[in-house]
């Protein structure tokens, strides 16, 4: 027989979709597979959905390539999806959807959490822990409910990018409890849904499938899903998880007591606890490792700020790494080191999509304070990573708050790979960073999963041992900086209130002119 020691790991992204082929024998990544993916156009602009459909023409094309560059689809032993999970998507009794999903940031269901609030509320802090916040995905499968009634009586599953491919790849509808923790309706003591909420908010039970731990098996690679992507028959496929918990294996952070950071589009800093913890602004859910909990901060708008920055203000460094072959973010880069600290007196509030953590405001958005005529590209470049790095200590300031210790970050994700950006990260939190030797974060993560699903390692702390390595103490803060910095965080932090009832005026605004 032969032997199946390939692990793939596939996370659902809100702006690329990415798989990782691990062999599991020899410790190494074989190769690593990007596909960009667009939102779907909704009926209104203020809406974020996307289509399902491009999630599995997504994986079909990670996975040709993949077997392009070496992979053996006989020899995988099991595979492993996350995703982003706050959302609402619709399935029919075929698992195709009638529904696209609607995003995180997508705010249509903000009248909806006032009624649940008051159905439903307490009960759910009570039972869930997590409050029915502008994150609150029960509150997105909610709007459905009420504003599209026709459309929600014809549901016969409610799913995330996790369990919609799960369904697609096995034929079976399940749900991982590491996904099911962010809503509502599941309950923390029983590990499973909570017949009473669903009864109160008039959702038929049978919408909601069996539960599994992000690492056990759901079911095999059927023989239709075979013939579209390319896998073996009978290929193991696992519940799946969330976009954050996964990281806690790629860093190493799998005791009580550890955090770690991941930073893609938006961020999470993210805290390993032994029961949930309750606060307005942070979410709590089981982990993807058994016996812990994940308590997270959400940060809506990270790795996104640079890439607008790069779609909105920095076409001729996209132009001339076209002509180079280099990367425009490696001039922005350049750019950026080129500013003083502080960015000559320049703030940016890195809220493009809102803000969760710490100021749970969806009307929240980006801006530029203290441009004046001598300002410069790269002040503003050097302001928009500050900026986030600003938020990141907002939010290290909360998970101390409420318990947690954190001098040391341990961080994964894209942005880890600008060096001006880690030591501008250690500067403003007068933390020490460290830094995975594998930057994959999620999906490398997911790829872990798999694995300890499928038997390949006999526990996660086996899967870090042979998997793992860090390197610690990477970037350490310049004092001088760390200095300066504390100052300017004292204007950074003023600036929301200040601007507060500014951005509801705004909401109003775009209401009333832009919507149709």
């Amino acid at each position: 027989m032969m032997k199946k020691e390939i692990l793939v790991g596939i996370d659902l992204g809100t702006t690329t979709l990415k798989a990782v082929f691990l062999n599991a024998a020899t410790s190494k990544i074989i190769t690593t597979q990007i596909e960009e993916i667009f939102p779907a156009k909704a009926e209104n602009p203020e809406w974020l959905e996307y289509d399902p459909k491009d999630w599995l023409e997504g994986t079909i094309r990670l996975l040709k390539r993949g077997f392009a560059a070496g992979v053996d689809p006989e020899r995988i032993a099991g595979i492993c999806f996350s995703g982003w999970t706050v959302m609402a998507l619709f399935a029919d009794e075929n698992g195709a959807p009638i529904t696209n999903a609607i995003h995180y940031n997508d705010m249509r269901h903000l009248p909806e959490i006032e009624e649940l609030e008051a159905l439903v509320g307490q009960e759910c802090v009570a039972k869930n822990a997590n409050y029915l916040g502008v994150y609150s995905g029960l509150a997105k499968q909610y709007w459905w409910k009420k504003n599209r009634p026709d459309i929600f009586e014809c549901a016969h599953s409610v799913h995330t990018e996790a369990s919609w491919m799960v369904r697609r790849l096995t034929g079976k509808t399940a749900w991982s409890r590491t996904e099911a923790g962010f809503y509502g309706q599941y309950n923390t003591e029983t590990r499973d849904w909570d017949d009473g909420i669903i009864k109160t908010i008039g959702f038929p039970r049978s919408l909601f499938p069996k539960l599994y731990d992000a690492w056990e098996i759901v079911g095999g690679v059927t023989e239709e899903a075979a013939a579209l992507t390319g896998l073996a028959v009978g290929t193991p496929v696992v519940a799946g998880a969330d976009d954050a918990s996964p990281v806690a294996l790629t860093t190493g952070v799998i005791s009580v007591g550890q955090s770690f950071m991941s930073v893609g589009s938006g961020g999470n800093l993210a805290a390993n606890t032994t029961k949930p913890v309750s606060h307005p602004t942070i979410l709590t859910y089981p982990h993807c490792i058994p016996g812990l909990t994940t308590a997270i901060t959400v940060m809506s708008s990270t790795g996104l700020c640079n890439k607008w920055m790069r779609n909105a203000l920095c076409q001729a460094e996209a132009a001339v790494a076209e002509i180079t072959g280099g990367d425009p973010y490696d001039y922005m880069n350049q750019a950026a080191a080129s500013s003083k600290p502080g960015a000559n007196g320049v703030i940016f509030l890195p809220y493009l999509d809102g803000d969760y953590t710490p100021n749970n405001d969806p009307n929240a958005r980006g801006c530029f304070i203290g441009l004046d005529s001598f300002t410069t590209k790269a002040d503003m470049l050097r302001a928009v990573l500050e900026g986030v790095a600003f938020a990141i200590l907002d939010n290290i300031s909360l998970i101390r708050q409420v318990g947690g210790s954190l001098n040391e970050i341990i961080l994964t994700g894209g942005i880890s790979k600008s060096d001006v950006w880690m030591q501008i990260i250690s500067d403003v939190t007068g933390c020490s960073l460290s830094l995975p030797e594998e930057s994959e974060g999620t999906a490398f993560g997911d790829a872990l999963i798999a694995g300890c699903g499928t038997g390949l390692f006999s526990s996660c702390e086996e899967a870090v041992k042979k998997m793992v390595r860090i390197h610690y103490g990477a970037f350490n803060p310049n004092a001088e900086n760390h200095k300066l910095y504390q100052d300017l965080f004292k204007a950074y932090r003023a600036l929301y209130p200040a601007l507060k009832d500014v951005y509801a005026q705004l909401n109003s605004f775009r209401e009333t002119y832009y919507q149709n």
